[in-house]
């Protein structure tokens, strides 16, 4: 009877222990090559040696982003599309951000702080003349 007890107890933890694993680690990325669609997509006149540059500064960013979680990623998109000057800089309207995906401010806020640690936006904080919270863009480079 106890080692029927202890047999199920022992394959409990083995079913967790492999429930719970890294997804980060198990995502594909593909690598630029060329950078031929992008230059296209902002009118830009293709020269090889510029492309060179853009796809290892792609590249590296695709290394800089396989931290995170797609859930993650995504919300760091939505940040980038609808982002816009705000009072204090280029950033996102958090409730914007719940109201287009239908996710609750704190799942959205919890993803936000991640982006934050890794050095991607800056922390949520209120925007007073606007009466909002937002969530600011280090720089520009990333907004539209």
């Amino acid at each position: 009877m106890k080692r029927e007890h202890d047999d199920k107890f022992t394959d409990i933890v083995g079913q967790l222990q492999r429930s719970i694993s890294d997804l980060t680690g198990q995502q594909t990325f593909l690598y630029s090559e060329s950078c031929e669609r992008f230059f296209q997509y902002f009118g830009w006149n293709y020269r090889e040696d510029e492309a060179k540059s853009v796809v290892e500064d792609i590249n590296g960013w695709v290394d800089k982003l396989r931290i995170f979680s797609p859930d993650t990623r995504q919300v760091f998109c939505l940040i980038i599309q609808r982002s816009s000057k705000l009072t204090w800089g280029t950033g996102a309207i958090i409730h914007e951000i719940t109201e287009i995906t239908g996710k609750m401010t704190s799942e959205i806020v919890k993803h936000i702080i991640l982006l934050n640690k890794y050095g991607f936006v800056y922390e949520p904080e209120r925007d007073e003349d606007l009466h909002v919270d937002v969530v600011l863009m280090y720089g520009t480079s990333w907004s539209h």
